[in-house]
């Protein structure tokens, strides 16, 4: 990787938008910020996410800090922010 990253760190996105989702795991962080927007853009409402990952001895993700998140309410624009995930209990809360 050209980066700078170990090669055992990933990137990973996830969308939450109730009762639908999507997710998927890359290298490249801004791959997987577009496929995270790309998926939102497939609900009304939701929350995505991405952040780095890296696998354990145990084969088991262990996950760092959100990279960027995003939201998007009633069918609106995406809105890009830092860590809103955690900013409300669920996906469908207003912030």
């Amino acid at each position: 990787m050209s980066d700078g990253r170990p090669r055992d760190v990933f990137v990973v996105w996830e969308v939450d938008a109730g009762t639908g989702g999507a997710g998927g795991v890359t290298a490249d962080a801004g791959r997987a910020e577009k496929q995270m927007v790309n998926a939102l853009e497939g609900f009304p409402d939701g929350r995505g996410r991405v952040r780095e990952a890296r696998l354990s001895a145990f084969g088991v993700y262990v996950y760092g800090e959100t990279v960027v998140a995003a939201r998007r309410t009633g069918g609106g624009a995406i809105t890009l922010t830092g860590d809103i995930w955690n900013a409300c209990d669920a996906w469908d809360t207003p912030l």
